[in-house]
């Protein structure tokens, strides 16, 4: 009898579909700052080193993240489906709510964190600034190393060359490694500083908003943001330098490429 009167329901299947759909999007951005692997390792191990280590740690990162989003995602739909009557805007609205607390990262904009209590939302800021600064400054390290790493064996390289030591093929061969692993390295030196360029306006908004709440924080937790603002905004002035080393590192690449071609 059951079986024969029963009928499918819409809503729960609408809400198996809010889930994947949600954990896509949380799950899709992983990886983003340090863009495509271009880099086939052969040559030079220890010069890609740091850009690998770099790719591992955010791989780590990047699945504790999604796990703890899709987590919060499905948690924030399952209690908005149970406590609306399915109301697909309130279910969609639960996913991406529970999908940011459950992902542990920035945010600080938005509604989520500001309607946390003082105390819990200026934790929040440290938490995530900090996070921010570290991960800016890892990656200015990392493109740091690698640079020195290819330029050196850049220098190697050509003498080893004119010295008639290796072939013209594995001389091209080579510098296609030191060429691809320094721009990869100042690809994700450069989306990441692009990156901080937003988290910088984020904590003006932030400090703005505290600065013009009701229950206005002490000038000591303000100031503790602005702090740490002036973190990342170090850490930018470090990018450049970088990234104008790299620049010469990969314009070192193109004359040396032309010098194999030419035979010389």
């Amino acid at each position: 009898m059951f079986l024969k009167n029963y009928t499918p329901a819409k809503k729960p299947i609408f809400l198996v579909l809010a889930f994947a759909l949600i954990a896509s999007v949380l799950t899709g951005c992983a990886g983003q700052k340090l863009g495509q692997k271009i880099t086939t390792v052969k040559y030079y191990p220890e010069c890609y080193r740091p850009i690998g280590d770099l790719r591992r740690q955010a791989e780590e990162a990047n699945k504790a993240t999604a796990a703890g989003a899709v987590i919060g995602a499905i948690s924030g739909a399952a209690t908005a489906y149970f406590t609306s009557g399915g109301n697909k805007a309130d279910i969609v609205k639960g996913a991406i709510t529970g999908g940011l607390t459950g992902a542990g990262l920035g945010y600080l904009i938005s509604d989520e964190v500001q309607a946390m209590d003082q105390a819990e939302r200026f934790r929040t800021y440290m938490q995530v600034m900090e996070m921010d600064a570290s991960n800016m400054k890892q990656a200015v390290a990392a493109a740091k190393i690698a640079d020195s790493c290819y330029n050196k064996q850049n220098t190697n390289l050509m003498k080893n060359f004119k010295a008639k030591r290796i072939s013209e093929a594995e001389a091209s061969e080579r510098l296609k490694e030191i060429t691809d692993g320094t721009t990869e390295a100042r690809t994700i030196l450069r989306n990441y500083a692009d990156t901080s360029v937003q988290l910088a306006n984020d904590y003006d908004r932030v400090i703005t908003m505290e600065k013009s709440r009701p229950d206005r924080a002490p000038n000591r937790m303000i100031n503790q943001v602005t702090t740490k603002k002036a973190a990342i905004v170090k850490e930018t002035r470090n990018y450049s330098k970088v990234d104008a080393a790299l620049d010469k590192t990969l314009l070192r690449c193109q004359e040396n490429r032309a010098i194999i071609g030419s035979g010389t």
